[in-house]
């Protein structure tokens, strides 16, 4: 039995049922919003909408759909799918099995309007099933006619520009800019090997990279046309390139072989027609001694530089007025000779005429006989000006080339020379130098000492300029400034060349830099000054210049020795009393000079020649008798910037702190002497001759050795091998080589490789002292 509920159940149910009436009233207003959102979308939809049932009835159908079919919803939905569906369209039944057994289908159809006539249409239909289990279909349709009458223009507009490029004689192909991809091309094209999607060049003649003839990046570069007649592919061509849009460019090219070969053909028979002077310069001419005429051919004209029109040959002494008047003479009495004896004659001689320059020609004279007497004279003439020209610049160059093979000669015997010569100078001056030190200053022997080392020093400065010259010196080049390095010598110059001489100066803007050592340009310059200053009587003027300057291939064949590129051009230049060409050819040799016994060493311009070739630079000289004499010496740019100049200080020779050396030295004179000036500086000196006795004394030897002094040159093994074995035996060994001439082993045409420290013989104890203690104090 049941009991009757409490007041508070009662209460807790009617809540409860509240809620629940809640509930189902938010559900219906949330059903109803989707249901409303769906209608919305549904009937205003573009497309045509269609719910059907799988037997083909149609349950809705949007405004759209109705517009599109010419039916009324009512009828819609009493005829159903057949009404509307094209029974005849072949693709049809395909897609209503397609949509049957994937539950989807899109694709295009044909459908029918009421009014029978057909639209064609894109539709996509899927297969669904309600919440009540009902299977159910949704068709959108989309009416395609206007697209489809655009595809039928473009596709017959596509099928008349095809017709068109068809109807091109040659071949023609549509390309695209940069890529060279072919999109559209005509028969001719096709039965070449040209293929869509491909690029013209792989398809056609077959090549890997694009033709070398190809003007395509032209075209597209200035959006113009442009044309080429080529041979190429067994065949000539004449080839175009045009620009149709922002993205295309036509390419045609008409086979122009036959049309070639007519033309080559019709050449070679006015080639065979033509006169004989037509080739290679030569001119025919004919004096008829029954009228005493002259009759001239057209290329006899063109050797003269005459018109028809403007002069007759008639009259042969009027000819003969056209030669050099130094060669007149011979040619009028081989003429006259020919006319009154029949004897031929073959001359070289010069034309020569008011606005040309003298032209040499070749003229042959061959008298005609008949009856034993001559009746004309037949001839030619032959331009032989190129010929003539060839000859004296082969005569030149050769000159020139035995002036550098001398050259090069001196310069190996004066280097060789200058080695040994070194050598002996090293062990003079040093030797000199420590017996001054012990010699009272106020004593004769201390006066004659003194005569001793500065014959010394005037030889080692003659031996300098040998190796100079002989490209053997060894350098330091830096980058530096020519205007700074310039400013920095003025001073010293007008002292050099005394107050009657002028110096000017003109430092060029913005000039490149050089590489070179600095000490080189001081020599230029001072062995230039004073052969300015020798070559002025009196008063006159020496002018220094600098400028940069671009040689190309042109000047450069113009001017013998020179070389194309970049270059900064210092000039000095003076208004001396100038040099004749015999004098010129010399000026560079060693030793030769025109100035009186004991006023000059004939050393200076050798010693500049051999500083400009070791810095690869060249020089020119201009100078005459009275014109005076300018320099102009090319030196190569250099990319980097200066380095500032550093002035020199006067410092005190360091000395040594008890540090050990190891001097290697084959020549024992050089040896014992350096071991003395080290010693005398203060360092514990150990010398041998050889590099067999530094590496045995190495191994045997327990203390540290801290400096290795080692020559370059030595009949063992080198100063750098010696080096490098040391280290493995010392590993802070330091190392400096010394030697009278530039080596390969430490330096490349002279230049001294980075890092490695270097004294050139002859040395004094102070330049000793220095290196020495630099190289010491090394990081």
């Amino acid at each position: 039995m049941n009991q009757t509920p409490t007041h508070e159940e009662l209460i807790q149910r009617i809540r409860s049922l509240e809620n629940e009436c809640a509930e189902l009233r938010r559900r219906v207003l949330q059903m109803s919003d989707s249901d409303n959102k769906f209608r919305a979308f549904f009937d205003n939809n573009l497309d045509g909408l269609l719910i059907t049932k799988p037997d083909g009835a149609i349950l809705e159908a949007n405004p759209a759909a109705c517009a599109m079919f010419g039916y009324r919803l009512e009828e819609l939905l009493r005829l159903g799918r057949e009404a509307i569906v094209d029974p005849d369209d072949p693709r049809l039944a395909p897609a209503l099995r397609q949509r049957a057994e994937n539950r989807y289908f899109s694709g295009e159809l044909n459908f029918k309007r009421k009014d029978g006539t057909i639209v064609p249409v894109e539709i996509t239909s899927v297969v669904f099933n309600t919440k009540a289990g009902d299977e159910r279909a949704s068709i959108i349709v989309r009416d395609i006619s206007e697209r489809k009458l655009a595809q039928e223009r473009h596709d017959r507009q596509e099928y008349l520009n095809q017709l068109l490029l068809d109807s091109i004689p040659c071949i023609a192909i549509l390309l695209r800019p940069e890529t060279r991809e072919i999109v559209a091309m005509n028969k001719a094209a096709k039965e070449a090997g040209c293929e869509y999607s491909h690029t013209c060049y792989e398809t056609w003649p077959k090549f890997k990279e694009p033709c070398p003839w190809c003007l395509a990046p032209a075209a597209w570069a200035d959006g113009k046309a442009h044309h080429l007649e080529f041979e190429g592919l067994s065949a000539a061509w004449e080839a175009h390139w045009v620009p149709v849009s922002d993205d295309l460019y036509l390419h045609y090219a008409f086979d122009v072989t036959d049309r070639k070969v007519a033309q080559k053909e019709i050449e070679k028979q006015r080639y065979l027609l033509q006169s004989m002077e037509k080739i290679s310069r030569v001119g025919g001419w004919e004096y008829e001694l029954s009228t005493q005429k002259v009759s001239w051919t057209d290329g006899t004209y063109a050797i003269h530089g005459l018109a028809k029109g403007e002069f007759n040959p008639v009259d042969p002494d009027r000819n003969i007025q056209l030669y050099h008047p130094e060669d007149q003479k011979i040619i009028s009495e081989a003429f006259r000779r020919a006319v009154e004896k029949g004897e031929p004659y073959d001359l070289e001689l010069r034309l020569c005429s008011e606005n040309r320059a003298v032209q040499w020609v070749r003229t042959i004279g061959r008298p005609e006989m008949h009856e034993g007497r001559v009746v004309r004279v037949l001839g030619n003439i032959i331009d032989i000006t190129a010929r003539i020209k060839a000859e004296e610049e082969r005569a030149g160059m050769q000159g020139q080339l035995l002036q550098a093979q001398k050259l090069e000669s001196v310069g190996r015997l004066a280097g060789g020379v200058a080695h040994d010569y070194n050598n002996m100078l090293s062990v003079i001056a040093g030797y000199t130098e420590l017996a001054l030190e012990r010699a009272a200053p106020d004593s004769e022997l201390h006066a004659d000492l003194k005569e001793v080392q500065a014959a010394a020093k005037r030889s080692i400065d003659i031996t300098r300029q040998l190796l100079a010259f002989a490209r053997k010196q060894t350098i330091d080049p830096q980058v530096v400034d020519l205007n700074e390095l310039v400013e920095s010598m003025l001073r010293m110059l007008r002292r050099l060349i005394g107050e009657e001489v002028e110096l000017v100066w003109y430092p060029g803007k913005h000039l490149w830099a050089v590489e070179m050592d600095p000490a080189q340009v001081d020599q230029i310059l001072a062995n230039l000054c004073v052969n300015a200053r020798d070559a002025i009587d009196g008063v006159g003027r020496v002018t220094i210049e600098t400028g940069n300057a671009v040689c190309d291939d042109a000047w450069c064949n113009a001017n013998a020795g020179s070389r194309p590129g970049e270059f900064v051009v210092l000039t000095v230049s003076d208004d001396g009393c100038g040099m004749d060409k015999e004098t010129l050819g010399r000026i560079f040799e060693p030793f030769f000079t025109t100035k009186g016994v004991a006023e000059g060493t004939g050393l200076g311009l050798a010693t500049i020649y051999g500083i400009v070739q070791q810095n690869e630079g060249f020089i020119n000289v201009h100078s005459a008798p009275g014109q005076g004499t300018t320099f102009k010496i090319h030196l190569p740019r250099h990319a980097a910037d200066p380095a500032p100049i550093e002035m020199e200080t006067e410092l005190q020779p360091p000395v040594g702190h008890g540090e050990s050396v190891l001097v290697v030295e084959d020549e024992p004179a050089i040896m014992k002497m350096t071991q003395a000036l080290l010693q005398r500086l203060g360092y514990r000196v150990f010398a041998v001759g050889s590099p067999s006795q530094a590496l045995q004394l190495a191994k045997t030897h327990t203390d540290d050795i801290d400096l290795l002094v080692t020559d370059v040159v030595m009949p063992e093994m080198n100063g750098r091998d010696l080096a490098h074995q040391m280290h493995s035996l010392y590993p802070n060994l330091k190392t400096l080589y010394m030697s009278g001439y530039t080596a390969d082993v430490i330096a490349q045409r002279g230049v001294l490789e980075k890092g490695v420290n270097f004294i050139q013989k002859p040395f004094s104890i102070k330049e000793l002292s220095f290196q020495v203690r630099a190289t010491l104090d090394q990081k």
